[in-house]
């Protein structure tokens, strides 16, 4: 008997149009939006369009995006709902806007948030393709693989919790 769940693993099979479309969004969204390239849609959806080409191409950046665009998806649900909590006790919208203007802390915090993700799901996508035997020796690998390496991931962290700390430090409290 089928199974409702049974629909999205024939979804599998279209990954690669979901990552193309996503990555089509995401920077037509990016270039509209910070207008790197003026008001032009034409120019934006051509350059988006190239770049979700080409990331459709590379087997590792489509799972790598299978496995980011979840935790995007999370990341912006959760904004949403805090910004309802916000509302439900009476913040108005402008005072929303001028918190996420004036204080870096959320900004930085988003961002940082990112990129653990971004660095996270290469990660596992790259420690799948070595258990699979599909990498090679060569010099970006072997970099990946310093990169992965559990002292190195924690050297990392720890510079970031510096970073943030000398930062919220200095931080001028006016």
């Amino acid at each position: 008997m089928a199974t409702f769940l049974d629909a999205f693993g024939a979804l599998q099979n279209f990954s690669a149009i979901f990552v193309f479309l996503f990555v089509f969004s995401l920077i037509f969204g990016l270039l509209s939006y910070a207008k790197f390239l003026g008001d032009n849609k034409g120019i934006n959806a051509m350059i988006a369009f190239v770049v979700a080409i080409l990331f459709t191409l590379s087997k590792t950046l489509v799972r790598a995006t299978e496995y980011i665009a979840p935790w995007f998806v999370m990341l912006v649900l959760f904004a949403i709902l805090i910004i309802l909590m916000f509302r439900f006790i009476g913040a108005s919208e402008a005072d929303i806007t001028q918190v996420i203007k004036h204080h870096n802390t959320i900004i930085t915090f988003v961002f940082v948030f990112v990129i653990v993700i971004v660095v996270l799901s290469f990660g596992q996508v790259l420690k799948e393709q070595a258990a699979e035997g599909n990498v090679t020796t060569t010099f970006p690998a072997k970099v990946g693989a310093v990169l992965q390496h559990p002292t190195v991931l924690g050297l990392i962290a720890i510079l970031m919790i510096a970073v943030w700390t000398i930062r919220f430090l200095s931080e001028n409290t006016e």
